[in-house]
């Protein structure tokens, strides 16, 4: 069936309409922009009439255009040379997207000229992609559609409602009975992370000496309560067992939707996961053992904290990424439960009997929010605090250590600065800290020492009704110790720099750690800390000025 003549022109008709329309919106703009007979109302009227115009023309286009490129393929008999194109543009989508960094591509191929491209530019030809992944995916169904009715007794107009029925009907079966959090690579990463933290097996042999596995250690199923090494109202109250620091594993509550001004650009807010409570400012604090029904393991929060690749990232989030990321399922945030949404039995459940289809379209549009009741989390770094002393600083703590391990082989300290903008900004709180110990210096391709201290100053907190004092000012300090090199570490720790060039900054995108490498990331990190605090010490919190802060330790939070 071809469309031609007047079948063409009651087509095309409508979409005329829509553009004529806008066209006379386009000339009475400046008229009501500028006369005093319009006002507000008449304005909000008038724009509200220029936005149906625009959706409708491209309703139009969509309805005029789909079925003719439909038919144009089944005819010129070229549905592969289409679905090749649809094939290469998922291949560079997947290329261009880079989620949280990625291995490095060999010199001058294709794939490292693609992904060392400038950000605006890949992120326009991603963009490109996006488009074309979607269209070509309906053109093709269209024209599969066609391929099953050669007669041609199926309107041109109806095919591309008919993949839309079809697509939606699918959705609706397994949108409530598949949870879409466990379609991911969420739990691939998780068994990963669990078997090289959380478990660990020793060789043993038995009377006949063969040798087989024993496990000295299993945590992968630890609840969060259990943190500490006891749940929360077994009888000993709210006291840990263990000398342990208490642990606050961030993520990040990605907010691109919110209509919060603060969060505008951030796109995001500090989710706190913690033995006692879990929660954001955004969605407010619920008790661990209550939200998720006590269910939440410490492996799902240790995977979510470290999300980096992820559909929803935060401040880093645009639609063409999300919208390759979900589609290519690189997906390894998770969607929970909001502590908002604690009224009644919603108080006591997981993630279930979830409408899951309309999670995973607001996460692919990159349109998520904390007004629902599930809200997406990832890699707490999205929240541009990658070093997670943001928390920290807001709990106005006496001593913070900061362990800043990134990927940083210029020792810019971009997330460590980012952090300390963030929170003067929200919480008037400012660092005084000289990192010229820590730069490296270009000739010796080293720095002077693994740390360097600074000084908080928290400000005075006020009762916002009365005006009276609830806090004084007091002082803090944060110590930083940066994956560096100084020259006097030990020679396997100097060897393997000199066989590996990258060392101690080698990409997050590197997962395959062997033996050597673990080990002289490990052996740094002990001598940093060692050398740090053999020099800092509970008198002397500045070094490099010689003095000693008196009160700093007064009112510890």
């Amino acid at each position: 069936m071809v469309v031609t003549g007047p079948q063409l022109g009651y087509l095309v008709l409508p979409l005329g309409v829509y553009v004529g329309g806008q066209a006379v919106a386009l000339l009475l703009h400046p008229f009501v922009s500028m006369s005093d007979r319009f006002q507000r109302n008449d304005r909000s009227r008038f724009a509200a009439a220029k936005g149906i115009f625009n959706y409708m023309t491209a309703t139009s286009l969509v309805v005029l255009w789909l079925p003719w490129l439909a038919y144009s393929v089944h005819t010129a008999g070229s549905p592969l040379r289409v679905l090749g194109g649809w094939i290469v543009s998922v291949a560079a989508a997947r290329f261009l997207a880079r989620p949280g960094g990625g291995p490095e591509a060999p010199a001058g191929s294709l794939l490292a000229r693609l992904t060392n491209l400038s950000a605006s530019i890949r992120n326009a030809l991603l963009a490109v992609c996006v488009v074309v992944i979607v269209l070509g995916g309906v053109v093709l169904v269209c024209a599969a559609l066609i391929a099953l009715d050669p007669g041609g007794a199926v309107p041109p107009y109806v095919l591309p409602f008919v993949a839309g029925l079809v697509a939606l009907a699918l959705f609706g079966t397994l949108g409530v009975s598949l949870d879409f959090n466990k379609l991911s690579l969420h739990y691939f990463y998780r068994d990963r992370l669990v078997e090289t933290y959380l478990q660990t097996y020793v060789s043993r042999a038995d009377a006949r000496r063969e040798g087989y596995q024993v496990s000295v250690r299993d945590d992968a199923e630890i609840p969060l309560t259990h943190l500490h090494g006891m749940a929360r109202g077994d009888g000993a109250g709210d006291t840990c067992v263990t000398a342990a620091p208490f642990h606050l594993v961030v993520g990040s509550l990605n907010l691109t939707a919110s209509r919060d001004m603060v969060r505008r650009d951030r796109k995001s807010d500090y989710f706190v996961f913690s033995r006692l409570h879990c929660g954001s400012e955004t969605t407010g604090y619920m008790d661990t053992a209550h939200y998720r029904n006590g269910d939440t393991k410490l492996a799902r929060v240790m995977t979510v904290s470290g999300a980096a690749a992820s559909a929803a990232m935060g401040h880093q989030t645009f639609l063409a990424q999300s919208f390759a990321l979900t589609l290519l399922n690189v997906r390894l945030g998770q969607w929970l439960e909001n502590p908002r949404f604690r009224g009644g039995r919603r108080a006591h459940r997981t993630e279930t009997g979830v409408f899951w289809p309309l999670y995973l379209l607001r996460e692919m549009l990159g349109s998520t929010d904390a007004n629902r009741r599930l809200i997406n989390i990832s890699d707490g770094g999205h929240t541009g605090d990658n070093l997670g002393i943001c928390p920290l600083l807001k709990r106005r703590c006496a001593v913070i250590v900061a362990g800043d391990a990134e990927a940083d082989p210029r020792h810019a300290f971009g997330s460590l600065t980012e952090a300390l903008r963030q929170i003067y900004i929200d919480e008037n709180i400012s660092v005084d800290i000289n990192l010229d110990h820590i730069r490296l210096d270009p000739t010796r391709g080293q720095t002077k020492a693994h740390h360097a201290v600074g000084v908080i100053s928290y400000p005075r907190v006020l009762d916002p009704d009365t005006g009276a004092e609830l806090r004084p000012a007091e002082r803090g300090f944060l110590v930083v110790l940066k994956s560096s090199l100084v020259g006097d570490e030990p020679a396997p720790i100097l060897n393997y720099k000199q066989d590996n060039p990258d060392f101690p900054h080698q990409t997050t995108g590197d997962q395959f750690f062997d033996d050597d490498q673990f080990e002289s990331y490990r052996a740094l990190g002990a001598i940093a800390a060692h050398t740090a605090f053999r020099e800092v010490s509970d008198t002397a919190w500045e070094p490099v000025r010689g003095e000693v802060w008196e009160g700093a330790w007064a009112n510890p939070a």
